[in-house]
């Protein structure tokens, strides 16, 4: 750590020493204080959040993380979130800003769509939003839906982003600070507002920077910022609108294709980027029998790469709508809908070009008896330049008495390619204006059980791609796409989460999964480790005479095989390599104090040397700081 870094850290914590024993409360306030944070002060919003309102039923059975269980760890992005879900998987980039996609259950990271409080991230350019952009101050929960009868059409399963919105008629404010070894630091706040009994705002802002480690450049300034705003005048009527704006700059180390072609000196990618959406919720379905949603979305996302000149300027412009009616009829309740968006490409080094995709949907949920629940789905598309396509899905439910839960579904979908691999094209990397686009089918058997002090949860599930996209490398042809259609995958998996409660603060729990894959190709290109297991155990008490909360918690992020590319020295054309199983074990001592949080974060204890994406190393031991305090007025 560097001395300004250590400076910092002491400051922040002989200030938290000297001020917050002062305030006088006990251990079961502490706790009180922050089941009432969580459960009266924020909850799901749903005005504005066209795919998510109410619990959709025919939404595949979640995998999620809530705010309270990510309290327990450091949360700088929502890549960080993935060390208590199985299902997804970062292809981190090894530190702060860069650009580490998510990737679920064994596909790519164009296969996975991502839903930021109902308004989907489009990225037409790489394919892929950047998971790095996504504010987590005011997330309530970060939920995977996957082979599933999904209202909206995702390619191979959707992460969705849920953020809070006050549920009491008081500003709420949050500020944090964190520092650490290289360079971090991470300065941001955070509000509710109420404007009046109908209405309210939130509002999160933070700017991060990073130094680089191991003699690498990896100078990193990013600042994002995240608003919404929700009118509801009254229960028949809902009007909400979000807005999110970010801007990144950052050294990128290793060769990154397609714009970081090898041999450059210093390479940086810089992004711009502006979502926003509105929405109208018109009805009730619980009180009415019928609900209307409607929603019109913009996104303006620009990407640069730049050496001593810029290599690569791109700017996607994304918009459209969507509409959606819900009637309930006895025991049934039926979806109709359906959505259009344009993606408007301007370029100075692909085509400039706008393309249509649209389409409808028609889905069912019938309660068949009270234990057992059916869901049925049928979506027409057209991608322009692509044939009319039809996707099918079904799911079946079964709420067994003893409050678990058990359920099965198919489903299909179809993942388009991006403009970069089918339009860009240089010496190092050459799209294929003809790729058709994948083709998924999917089935997963899963359930759920637990109690109050323990939870299970485990699913099986098989994938099939069809036409799936892939990268081929032959340094002996220099003319030929190098972006193709590769026959078929198929993944098989297992996912597990279990977590018990014992004693009087401790908990121990494991989640994870294994992947078997089968691949058309003779060189795998499982980006992913084929078996991802985090354990983890924590021990809390009260001290102090009741005035601090105390957690202490022990993580292990174990990692097997995984592929990826890389370029050896003086090379331009990279090859297929292997990465060997690794396991990473961190430790975090947090004290919760009535308002103010202090955590201290001690990662890759054991100082290992790992890359998870090839080219790329992971940080080595690092120490870091973080101190947050939320206000009621």
């Amino acid at each position: 750590m560097t001395g300004s870094n250590h400076s910092l850290t002491i400051i922040a914590l002989a200030f938290c020493l000297y001020v917050f024993p002062a305030q006088t409360v006990t251990a079961q306030e502490v706790e009180a204080d922050i089941d009432s944070l969580s459960e009266n002060s924020a909850r799901v919003d749903t005005v504005a959040n066209v795919e998510d309102e109410g619990a959709d039923p025919r939404r595949s059975r979640a995998w999620s993380v809530t705010s309270d269980q990510a309290a327990h760890i450091f949360t700088e992005d929502i890549v960080d979130f993935a060390a208590i879900l199985p299902t997804i998987f970062p292809l981190d980039l090894g530190s702060v800003g860069q650009a580490s996609s998510l990737v679920v259950r064994g596909g790519t990271p164009q296969q996975t769509a991502v839903s930021l409080h109902g308004l989907t991230l489009y990225e037409p350019i790489f394919g892929f939003p950047d998971a790095s952009i996504l504010p987590v101050a005011l997330v309530e929960e970060v939920s995977f839906s996957g082979d599933a009868v999904q209202i909206h059409p995702a390619y191979g399963g959707i992460v969705q982003v849920r953020t809070m919105k006050l549920a009491e008629q008081r500003p709420y404010s949050r500020v944090h600070f964190r520092t650490g070894d290289w360079g971090y630091s991470d300065i941001g706040i955070s509000f509710g507002l109420p404007v009046s009994r109908a209405s309210h705002l939130t509002f999160t802002g933070n700017r991060q920077e990073f130094d680089g480690f191991l003699g690498e450049r990896r100078n990193l300034v990013n600042s994002r910022f995240f608003g919404t705003f929700q009118f509801g005048p009254h229960p028949g009527l809902g009007i909400g609108a979000v807005v999110m704006f970010n801007r990144n700059k950052v050294d990128v180390p290793a060769p990154l294709l397609p714009d970081l072609a090898p041999n450059l000196d210093k390479p940086r990618r810089k992004s711009t980027r502006f979502d926003s959406q509105v929405s109208v919720r018109v009805g009730s379905l619980s009180k009415r029998g019928r609900e209307f949603l409607l929603s019109a979305f913009f996104s303006r996302n620009r990407i640069e790469s730049i050496n001593d000149t810029t290599l690569f300027d791109n700017e996607a412009v994304t918009m459209g709508g969507t509409v959606q009616g819900d009637f309930s009829i006895g025991k049934h309740v039926v979806t109709l809908g359906g959505g259009l968006r344009v993606h408007d490409l301007e370029s100075d080094n692909l085509e400039e070009r706008a393309d249509n995709f649209g389409y409808i949907f028609a889905a069912e949920k019938y309660e068949v008896t009270p234990v057992v629940t059916l869901g049925l789905r049928a979506t027409l598309e057209k991608y322009e330049g692509y044939d009319l396509q039809f996707t099918p899905a079904a799911r079946l439910d079964f709420a067994l008495a003893n409050g678990s839960q058990f359920w099965l579904d198919v489903s299909s979908s179809r993942r388009y390619p991006s403009f970069s691999e089918r339009l860009w094209r240089s010496e190092f990397f050459r799209g294929n204006a003809d790729l058709d686009f994948e083709t998924r089918v999917a089935g997963e058997i899963g359930f759920q059980t637990g109690h109050k002090k323990s939870k299970l949860q485990s699913a099986a599930f098989v994938r099939n791609v069809n036409d799936w996209i892939g990268v081929i490398f032959t340094a002996a042809d220099t003319s030929s796409p190098n972006v193709w259609n590769l026959d078929h995958r198929t993944v098989m998996g297992v996912e597990l989460e279990f977590a018990q409660a014992f004693g009087a603060g401790g908990e121990l729990g494991l989640s994870g999964s294994i992947l078997r894959v089968s691949e058309s190709e003779d060189e795998k290109q499982l980006q992913v480790p084929e078996y991802v297991l985090y354990p983890y155990v924590e021990f809390g008490r009260p001290l102090f005479e009741n005035t601090v909360h105390i957690r202490l918690r022990v993580n292990g992020r174990i990692f097997g095989e995984r592929a990826g590319l890389s370029y050896d020295a003086g090379t331009v054309f990279p090859r297929y390599v292997t990465r060997s199983s690794d396991a990473v074990f961190d430790a975090m001592f947090t004290l919760v104090f009535a308002g103010p949080t202090v955590k201290f974060s001690y990662e890759n204890i054991f100082d290992l040397e790992y890359e998870l994406v090839p080219g790329f190393s992971m940080p080595p031991r690092t120490l870091r700081f973080e101190i947050a305090w939320a206000f009621w007025d």
